[in-house]
């Protein structure tokens, strides 16, 4: 049997050392990098977006999750949006919205006024979920949205779900649940901007008129934001 020396064994200690030491530094780094935009307790950092008045949608916190609740009979869009801006980030949270109602996250939104940006669309029961959809612009920033959007099933209805969005200069690419959704480059995305949550409109369409028979809601819980610098 070949005996190792002393030397060899005390460089091989501390080679494995200095490799464990490296990746505890990394993971602490990383750590340090991401940052909680909602504290799961109160709104602190982010502000109401929308028609203030007794139809708007409202939103509170509850047992650490943000929840958007429509108005019955009738709501206009609102959003809650942070009051810092972010440049290039990659941001993660989980939502869960009720059956037949629009929802979506602004990126890189207008900081002041009617809220206008790139936004990820969130609507249960839609391909188009997790794609680009430009709010304030009247059209989609995900070009070809009929074609790329066939057969999109990341997204769980009536279920948590996990997103990651990451936006770097004009390209903004999702993922829902692990699965890559959109990777959108588009000169209309803007070069900074806020955050938002969005509750849409709701009856929208042919069934606005008749007006809601039930109170809809948004969830959002584990928001956070990595800045890219």
């Amino acid at each position: 049997m070949k005996i190792r020396s002393p030397n060899y064994c005390y460089i091989v200690v501390l080679l494995l050392c200095l490799i464990f030491a490296s990746a505890a530094t990394a993971e602490a780094k990383d750590k340090e990098a991401w940052r909680i935009l909602f504290n799961g307790e109160n709104l602190d950092g982010w502000e109401f977006r929308g028609k203030m008045d007794e139809s708007a949608p409202t939103f509170d916190v509850e047992n650490g999750v943000i929840v958007g609740r429509t108005r019955m009979p009738v709501n206009p869009t609102a959003f809650v949006g942070t009051t810092e801006q972010f440049k290039d980030f990659e941001l993660v949270f989980e939502v869960k919205v009720d059956k037949d109602l629009n929802s979506g996250v602004q990126v890189r939104s207008t900081p002041e006024g009617t809220m206008r940006g790139a936004q990820v669309e969130i609507q249960n029961g839609s391909d188009r979920t997790g794609f680009i959809f430009g709010q304030g612009m009247g059209k989609w920033l995900t070009e070809d949205i009929a074609e790329v959007s066939k057969g999109n099933a990341a997204f769980r209805d009536n279920e948590w779900n996990h997103f990651r969005v990451l936006v770097e200069g004009k390209n903004i690419k999702t993922w829902i649940n692990g699965e890559q959704v959109a990777d959108t480059t588009n000169d209309e995305i803007a070069v900074e901007g806020v955050i938002g949550l969005q509750v849409h409109a709701h009856p929208r369409g042919k069934f606005r008129e008749a007006g809601a028979k039930e109170i809809l809601s948004a969830m959002w819980r584990n928001i956070r934001i990595r800045e890219i610098k």
